[in-house]
Protein backbone atom coordinates (compact mmCIF):
# COMPACT_ATOMS: atom_id res chain seq x y z
CA UNK A 1 0.00 0.00 0.00
CA UNK A 2 0.88 3.69 0.05
CA UNK A 3 2.26 3.54 3.59
CA UNK A 4 4.62 0.70 2.63
CA UNK A 5 5.82 2.75 -0.35
CA UNK A 6 6.50 5.78 1.88
CA UNK A 7 8.28 3.61 4.43
CA UNK A 8 10.44 2.09 1.69
CA UNK A 9 11.19 5.56 0.30
CA UNK A 10 12.25 6.85 3.74
CA UNK A 11 14.66 3.91 4.09
CA UNK A 12 16.10 4.66 0.63
CA UNK A 13 16.79 8.27 1.61
CA UNK A 14 18.36 7.10 4.88
CA UNK A 15 20.76 5.06 2.70
CA UNK A 16 21.35 8.16 0.52
CA UNK A 17 19.51 6.67 -2.45
CA UNK A 18 17.69 9.67 -3.83
CA UNK A 19 16.05 8.25 -6.95
CA UNK A 20 12.88 6.20 -6.67
CA UNK A 21 10.63 4.59 -9.26
CA UNK A 22 7.71 4.46 -6.84
CA UNK A 23 5.94 7.82 -6.48
CA UNK A 24 2.54 8.37 -4.92
CA UNK A 25 0.42 10.75 -6.96
CA UNK A 26 -2.78 11.48 -5.10
CA UNK A 27 -4.57 14.49 -3.61
CA UNK A 28 -4.84 13.05 -0.10
CA UNK A 29 -2.55 13.48 2.93
CA UNK A 30 -0.29 10.62 1.83
CA UNK A 31 0.21 12.33 -1.52
CA UNK A 32 1.22 15.54 0.30
CA UNK A 33 3.55 13.57 2.56
CA UNK A 34 5.17 11.93 -0.46
CA UNK A 35 5.70 15.35 -2.08
CA UNK A 36 7.31 16.64 1.15
CA UNK A 37 9.59 13.59 1.30
CA UNK A 38 10.72 14.18 -2.29
CA UNK A 39 11.46 17.85 -1.55
CA UNK A 40 13.47 16.74 1.50
CA UNK A 41 15.37 14.22 -0.63
CA UNK A 42 16.16 16.88 -3.24
CA UNK A 43 17.38 19.36 -0.59
CA UNK A 44 19.46 16.68 1.12
CA UNK A 45 21.03 15.67 -2.19
CA UNK A 46 21.90 19.32 -2.93
CA UNK A 47 23.38 19.79 0.56
CA UNK A 48 25.56 16.69 0.22
CA UNK A 49 26.73 17.86 -3.21
CA UNK A 50 27.57 21.30 -1.78
CA UNK A 51 29.49 19.77 1.13
CA UNK A 52 31.39 17.51 -1.26
CA UNK A 53 32.25 20.49 -3.47
CA UNK A 54 33.32 22.55 -0.44
CA UNK A 55 35.61 19.79 0.88
CA UNK A 56 37.08 19.31 -2.60
CA UNK A 57 37.76 23.04 -2.99
CA UNK A 58 39.20 23.33 0.52
CA UNK A 59 41.50 20.37 -0.13
CA UNK A 60 42.63 21.91 -3.42
CA UNK A 61 43.35 25.27 -1.76
CA UNK A 62 45.47 23.57 0.92
CA UNK A 63 47.23 21.24 -1.50
CA UNK A 64 48.99 24.06 -3.39
CA UNK A 65 50.78 25.74 -0.42
CA UNK A 66 51.67 22.31 1.01
CA UNK A 67 53.33 21.37 -2.28
CA UNK A 68 55.20 24.70 -2.41
CA UNK A 69 56.42 24.37 1.21
CA UNK A 70 57.49 20.77 0.57
CA UNK A 71 59.43 21.76 -2.54
CA UNK A 72 61.32 24.63 -0.89
CA UNK A 73 61.95 22.63 2.31
CA UNK A 74 63.58 19.88 0.21
CA UNK A 75 65.88 22.46 -1.35
CA UNK A 76 66.78 23.83 2.09
CA UNK A 77 67.70 20.30 3.17
CA UNK A 78 70.83 20.69 1.04
CA UNK A 79 71.83 23.55 3.34
CA UNK A 80 75.60 23.61 2.83
CA UNK A 81 75.29 23.75 -0.96
CA UNK A 82 73.09 26.85 -0.90
CA UNK A 83 74.18 30.47 -0.95
CA UNK A 84 72.88 32.90 1.70
CA UNK A 85 70.55 34.54 -0.81
CA UNK A 86 69.09 31.15 -1.81
CA UNK A 87 68.54 30.22 1.84
CA UNK A 88 66.71 33.49 2.43
CA UNK A 89 64.58 33.06 -0.70
CA UNK A 90 63.47 29.51 0.15
CA UNK A 91 62.80 30.48 3.78
CA UNK A 92 60.74 33.51 2.71
CA UNK A 93 58.55 31.36 0.44
CA UNK A 94 57.95 28.80 3.21
CA UNK A 95 57.03 31.58 5.63
CA UNK A 96 54.65 33.21 3.14
CA UNK A 97 52.88 29.95 2.29
CA UNK A 98 52.57 28.91 5.95
CA UNK A 99 51.01 32.28 6.81
CA UNK A 100 48.51 31.77 3.97
CA UNK A 101 47.70 28.27 5.24
CA UNK A 102 47.14 29.62 8.74
CA UNK A 103 44.70 32.24 7.38
CA UNK A 104 42.91 29.64 5.27
CA UNK A 105 42.49 27.16 8.13
CA UNK A 106 41.31 29.93 10.49
CA UNK A 107 38.79 31.08 7.87
CA UNK A 108 37.57 27.52 7.31
CA UNK A 109 37.05 27.05 11.06
CA UNK A 110 35.23 30.38 11.33
CA UNK A 111 33.05 29.53 8.34
CA UNK A 112 32.18 26.17 9.88
CA UNK A 113 31.45 27.82 13.24
CA UNK A 114 29.14 30.48 11.77
CA UNK A 115 27.39 27.85 9.62
CA UNK A 116 26.31 25.96 12.74
CA UNK A 117 22.57 25.98 13.44
CA UNK A 118 23.12 26.06 17.20
CA UNK A 119 25.60 28.98 17.26
CA UNK A 120 24.92 31.01 20.42
CA UNK A 121 24.80 34.76 19.74
CA UNK A 122 25.75 37.32 22.39
CA UNK A 123 23.82 40.39 21.29
CA UNK A 124 24.37 43.85 22.74
CA UNK A 125 23.96 47.51 21.76
CA UNK A 126 27.13 49.17 20.45
CA UNK A 127 28.34 51.93 18.15
CA UNK A 128 29.14 50.25 14.84
CA UNK A 129 30.99 53.29 13.49
CA UNK A 130 33.67 52.91 16.16
CA UNK A 131 34.33 49.38 14.89
CA UNK A 132 34.38 50.61 11.28
CA UNK A 133 36.88 53.37 12.12
CA UNK A 134 39.12 50.88 13.94
CA UNK A 135 38.96 48.54 10.96
CA UNK A 136 39.80 51.35 8.51
CA UNK A 137 42.81 52.20 10.66
CA UNK A 138 43.84 48.52 10.75
CA UNK A 139 43.90 48.29 6.95
CA UNK A 140 45.14 51.81 6.20
CA UNK A 141 48.27 50.32 4.60
CA UNK A 142 46.03 49.11 1.74
CA UNK A 143 44.45 52.55 1.49
CA UNK A 144 47.82 54.34 1.45
CA UNK A 145 49.59 51.92 -0.90
CA UNK A 146 46.96 52.47 -3.62
CA UNK A 147 46.04 56.07 -2.77
CA UNK A 148 42.39 55.10 -2.17
CA UNK A 149 39.99 57.82 -1.05
CA UNK A 150 37.87 56.57 1.85
CA UNK A 151 34.61 58.47 2.35
CA UNK A 152 32.91 57.43 5.60
CA UNK A 153 29.67 59.37 6.07
CA UNK A 154 28.55 57.46 9.17
CA UNK A 155 28.29 59.12 12.55
CA UNK A 156 27.08 57.28 15.65
CA UNK A 157 25.41 54.13 14.39
CA UNK A 158 23.69 52.09 17.11
CA UNK A 159 23.42 48.40 16.35
CA UNK A 160 22.03 45.46 18.30
CA UNK A 161 24.01 42.37 17.36
CA UNK A 162 26.85 40.06 18.37
CA UNK A 163 29.66 42.61 18.65
CA UNK A 164 32.56 40.17 18.21
CA UNK A 165 31.04 38.69 15.06
CA UNK A 166 30.32 42.13 13.62
CA UNK A 167 33.98 43.10 14.18
CA UNK A 168 34.94 40.11 12.02
CA UNK A 169 32.31 41.06 9.39
CA UNK A 170 33.48 44.71 9.25
CA UNK A 171 37.13 43.65 8.98
CA UNK A 172 36.27 41.40 6.05
CA UNK A 173 34.04 43.99 4.32
CA UNK A 174 36.59 46.79 4.66
CA UNK A 175 39.60 44.65 3.77
CA UNK A 176 37.68 43.35 0.75
CA UNK A 177 36.68 46.89 -0.34
CA UNK A 178 40.22 48.24 -0.09
CA UNK A 179 41.93 45.16 -1.50
CA UNK A 180 39.84 45.04 -4.66
CA UNK A 181 39.72 48.80 -5.27
CA UNK A 182 41.92 49.98 -8.15
CA UNK A 183 44.65 52.57 -7.65
CA UNK A 184 43.13 55.98 -6.78
CA UNK A 185 39.72 54.37 -6.36
CA UNK A 186 37.00 55.47 -3.94
CA UNK A 187 35.65 53.42 -1.03
CA UNK A 188 32.33 54.88 0.10
CA UNK A 189 30.53 54.02 3.37
CA UNK A 190 27.09 55.53 4.00
CA UNK A 191 23.59 54.89 5.39
CA UNK A 192 20.35 55.18 3.46
CA UNK A 193 16.82 54.14 4.45
CA UNK A 194 18.09 52.24 7.49
CA UNK A 195 20.59 50.29 5.42
CA UNK A 196 24.38 50.44 5.52
CA UNK A 197 26.23 50.50 2.20
CA UNK A 198 29.88 49.73 1.49
CA UNK A 199 30.76 50.64 -2.10
CA UNK A 200 34.14 50.48 -3.83
CA UNK A 201 35.27 51.02 -7.40
CA UNK A 202 36.00 47.87 -9.35
CA UNK A 203 37.49 47.07 -12.74
CA UNK A 204 34.60 44.66 -13.40
CA UNK A 205 31.78 46.68 -15.08
CA UNK A 206 28.92 44.36 -14.06
CA UNK A 207 28.10 40.74 -13.24
CA UNK A 208 24.79 38.90 -13.51
CA UNK A 209 25.06 36.13 -10.91
CA UNK A 210 26.30 38.25 -8.01
CA UNK A 211 24.73 35.86 -5.48
CA UNK A 212 27.38 33.31 -6.49
CA UNK A 213 30.04 35.60 -5.00
CA UNK A 214 28.75 34.71 -1.52
CA UNK A 215 29.73 31.06 -2.12
CA UNK A 216 32.99 29.71 -0.62
CA UNK A 217 36.02 29.93 -2.95
CA UNK A 218 34.05 31.95 -5.48
CA UNK A 219 36.14 34.87 -6.73
CA UNK A 220 35.32 37.51 -9.31
CA UNK A 221 37.02 38.14 -12.62
CA UNK A 222 40.50 39.68 -12.76
CA UNK A 223 41.30 38.73 -9.14
CA UNK A 224 43.88 36.01 -9.77
CA UNK A 225 46.79 38.22 -8.71
CA UNK A 226 45.11 39.45 -5.51
CA UNK A 227 45.87 37.45 -2.38
CA UNK A 228 42.90 35.97 -0.53
CA UNK A 229 41.30 32.75 0.65
CA UNK A 230 38.03 33.18 -1.25
CA UNK A 231 36.09 32.76 2.01
CA UNK A 232 35.67 36.37 3.18
CA UNK A 233 32.28 37.03 1.56
CA UNK A 234 30.92 33.68 2.78
CA UNK A 235 31.92 34.58 6.34
CA UNK A 236 30.30 38.02 5.99
CA UNK A 237 27.06 36.46 4.73
CA UNK A 238 26.95 33.91 7.57
CA UNK A 239 27.49 36.60 10.21
CA UNK A 240 24.82 38.92 8.78
CA UNK A 241 22.40 35.99 8.45
CA UNK A 242 23.07 34.79 12.01
CA UNK A 243 22.32 38.27 13.37
CA UNK A 244 19.10 38.47 11.35
CA UNK A 245 20.16 41.30 9.02
CA UNK A 246 18.84 41.47 5.47
CA UNK A 247 21.82 41.74 3.13
CA UNK A 248 22.78 41.98 -0.51
CA UNK A 249 25.63 42.25 -2.96
CA UNK A 250 25.93 43.69 -6.47
CA UNK A 251 28.39 44.79 -9.15
CA UNK A 252 26.97 47.50 -11.40
CA UNK A 253 28.52 50.39 -13.30
CA UNK A 254 32.01 49.39 -12.11
CA UNK A 255 30.88 49.60 -8.47
CA UNK A 256 31.05 46.71 -6.01
CA UNK A 257 28.39 47.10 -3.32
CA UNK A 258 27.64 45.24 -0.08
CA UNK A 259 24.70 46.34 2.04
CA UNK A 260 22.81 45.16 5.10
CA UNK A 261 19.79 46.35 7.02
CA UNK A 262 20.38 47.83 10.47
CA UNK A 263 17.18 46.20 11.76
CA UNK A 264 16.87 42.59 12.82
Amino acid sequence: GKIEILNHRAKEIAELKFKSSEVIKSNDELGELNASIEIMACNLKTSIRNISSFVSNASHELKTPIAVINSHAQRLADWDALSESEKKRHSAVILKESVYMEKLVSSLLLLSKTSSLDYSLRKEHFNLNEIIEESLEKYDFLELSKDIEVVNELKTTDLYADRNLMIIAMNNIIQNGLKYSPVEGIFHIYAEKNKLFFVNDTQVPSIKKTEDLWEPFSRGENTENIEGTGLGLSIIKNILKLNGFEHGISIENSKFKIWFSMEN
